[in-house]
């Protein structure tokens, strides 16, 4: 029999004309097939017959031994109260956007390894999970918090995940380093308790056990030079630390991520709809890539321009950090509308094309050969643009199409043909001027994009839901009643179908189902939903009454994980919001997804945040809101309410 060393893998026949991927990380032995990844074992203690057929069923019986059960947190779904959550009290950090001088801040590398916060006698994940370190890597540590990285070393993190994920306490943990970069507990300027990180654990010599360099930014050139030199060494990034800050639980603008920004061009194809503050307007454009590759850039709209958005066909350039292994812009921000560009299709991926754009001539027409080469749509974008408004009184439709200097717009009831008007303008620039605006005006009355069907005629559009349809409303609640509430109990079989469902979608689409699912939290975060959700006991209006942000997020999940009949009902009438239930693990389902695709920490930002009390239009007080020990300033942000 032949093995697999570390990081080896090879592809084998399974039925039909299934093909499965065998693979070696890290010591975690594992298969691509259903039977593999459906297992509720731990990754370490899960097998099949297609690696026992290639290592040996004596090696695999040895290796994963006797079935240990899963660990993980109970679900709750009809009236059991749930359990605090153990998250670590963690400080996270914002990303740099170029609108802060980092001069005099401390910099260090942003190590691509697994956060860790040691409480004094274990390692602890951001989620408040256990990690099972040998004894050895954990004996002669202080009794006191440190945080820091588990590190396996640059362009290691998907081997490092592999084996902190483990229970078996592997001896692959000797691969690994604890990297200190703070101490918690310590309520003293950033310099003091760095040092004190020092001063502690210097003296105790544990060769796997480091404080984190840092130095001193001397300005522009320097952060550039240095950001230029960790990534020419396969690095992350650079972390800056403002001088003289405190630890602060939450994100703060005390700590800031660095990482090198590049620009690129794409042509918007659709407007995703606001929320919260930017509800009645545009939250984010679809945006597409000349290779076809789409994703949202919501990042660096004002609200003017989210207000009166560029046009669909338009072509933006956007400022975005890296690409994903999938070829997705990561963290894309809006610079603005190219109005001198006109659009190539079936263009490669980015880091390949250098010159993707052709420039207008001076009349502002496209030249000759690009016009020959380019069908008339492609060169406008005229697919229509269809909007519905849907009310007790009325049920309507709006289209929207530009062709050049051209705008026209058809409108009706929903399944008649409807009336058309045209107008020419006196430009192209004039005619896309017009559309914008028209399409901001139906957004503004409550109009809602079926970007789904932006070519389809009004008469004959209907919900679909296929393979191929980019991440929207519909596909998000059918991912949703994917749940298997019989296995109520054990949220990863709860989630499985729907993980293994977002898993095999673009990673865009893994992005667009957090921000839809931000939005539904988002919208039922309001001083009335949580009044009834804790009616008897607390008082949201009370000050002195104690209501835990956490668990009323949970409660918020657990709306949403019933389902889109149960969730609208809820919306609409707060009295039925459940009380006593919980689901937490809603929450991860997106980001679980996205590392078990792509081996890439996620590190994604929703256009608005689901954290209780953020909803603040819907926190306003009322005639019976008083201040109380756990409203005002001296109480942290993520358990202050609003009064």
């Amino acid at each position: 029999m032949t093995d697999l060393n570390d990081g080896e893998s090879t592809r084998v026949k399974g039925s039909g004309s299934a093909v499965y991927t065998l693979k070696n990380t890290g010591g975690v032995f594992s298969c691509t097939c259903p039977a593999w990844r459906n297992q509720s074992e731990p990754i370490e203690r899960r097998t099949c017959k297609h690696l026992r057929r290639v290592r040996g069923d004596e090696v695999e019986s040895a290796r994963v031994g006797t079935s240990a059960p899963a660990v993980g947190k109970a679900t709750v779904r009809s009236g059991v109260t749930a359990g605090d959550t153990n998250e670590p009290p963690l400080l996270l950090a914002h990303r740099w956007e170029s609108d802060v001088d980092l001069r005099g801040w401390w910099l260090s590398e942003k190590l691509d390894g697994v956060r860790a916060y040691w409480n004094g006698r274990q390692f602890i994940s951001r989620l408040g999970n256990a990690f099972h370190a040998p004894d050895w890597f954990t004996a002669g540590l202080p009794s006191t918090p440190f945080d820091g990285e588990l590190w396996g070393g640059r362009k290691q993190f998907q081997r490092t995940v592999g084996i902190v994920k483990r229970q078996d306490k592997s001896p692959l943990w000797k691969d690994l380093k604890y990297v200190v970069f703070d101490a918690p507990a310590e309520r003293t300027p950033f310099e003091a308790r760095i040092q004190h990180c020092k001063e502690t654990l210097g003296p105790l010599e544990l060769p796997h056990v480091s404080v984190h360099e840092h130095h001193v930014c001397c300005g522009l050139d320097h952060l550039r030079n240095e950001l230029a030199r960790v990534e020419g060494l396969g690095g992350e990034g650079l972390m800056a630390r403002r001088p003289g800050s405190l630890y602060e639980i939450g994100r703060s603008t005390t700590l800031l991520k660095v990482k090198t920004f590049h620009d690129a061009e794409a042509r918007v194809v659709a407007h995703s709809a606001g929320a919260g503050r930017h509800a009645g307007r545009v939250g984010a454009l679809v945006v597409e890539l000349e290779n076809g590759t789409r994703f949202n850039v919501g990042t660096g709209l004002s609200d003017a321009e989210r207000e009166a958005p560029p046009a669909v066909g338009s072509v933006i350039t956007f400022r975005y950090q890296e690409l994903s292994d999938g070829g997705v812009p990561r963290f894309p921000s809006y610079v603005g509308v190219r109005i001198d560009a006109h659009w190539k299709t079936n263009a490669p991926a980015l880091g390949v094309v250098v010159a993707a754009i052709e420039p207008s001539t001076a009349d502002g027409q496209a030249p000759a050969s690009a016009e020959k080469s380019r069908t008339q749509s492609e060169a406008t974008g005229t697919a229509a643009r269809c909007f519905e408004f849907v009310d007790a009184k009325s049920s309507k439709f709006w289209e929207a199409t530009l062709d050049g200097d051209v705008f026209s717009s058809r409108y009706g009831k929903i399944g008649a043909a409807g009336t058309t008007t045209t107008k020419r303008l006196a430009s192209a620039a004039a005619a896309l001027n017009e559309h914008s605006k028209a399409v901001a005006e139906k957004l503004k009355k409550g109009y809602v994009e079926n970007a789904a069907s932006q070519s389809a005629p009004a008469a004959s559009r209907k919900s679909q839901v296929s393979g191929g349809e980019p991440m929207n409303e519909e596909i998000f609640w059918r991912i949703i009643s994917l749940f298997d509430w019989e296995k109520t109990g054990d949220d990863e079989a709860v989630l499985r179908k729907a993980h293994k469902a977002l898993t095999a979608m673009p990673e865009f689409d893994i992005g667009t189902f957090d921000d839809i699912l931000a939005q539904k939290l988002f919208a039922l975060d309001t001083r009335e939903h949580c009044r009834h959700c804790y009616a008897g006991k607390l008082d949201p209006d009370n000050g002195d009454d104690y209501i835990s942000a956490d668990d009323f997020l949970y409660n918020r999940c657990a709306a949403v994980a019933n389902g889109r009949e149960f969730y609208e009902e809820v919306l609409h009438d707060p009295s039925k919001m459940p009380q006593g239930l919980e689901f937490e693990s809603l929450l991860s389902l997106a980001s679980e997804a996205y590392e078990d695709k792509t081996g890439e920490e996620y590190d994604h930002s929703t256009p608005v945040s689901y954290e209780s009390f953020s909803n603040k239009d819907a926190w306003r007080p009322t005639q019976n809101t008083r201040e109380g020990k756990f409203t005002g300033e001296h109480v942290p942000p993520g358990n202050r309410r609003p009064t």
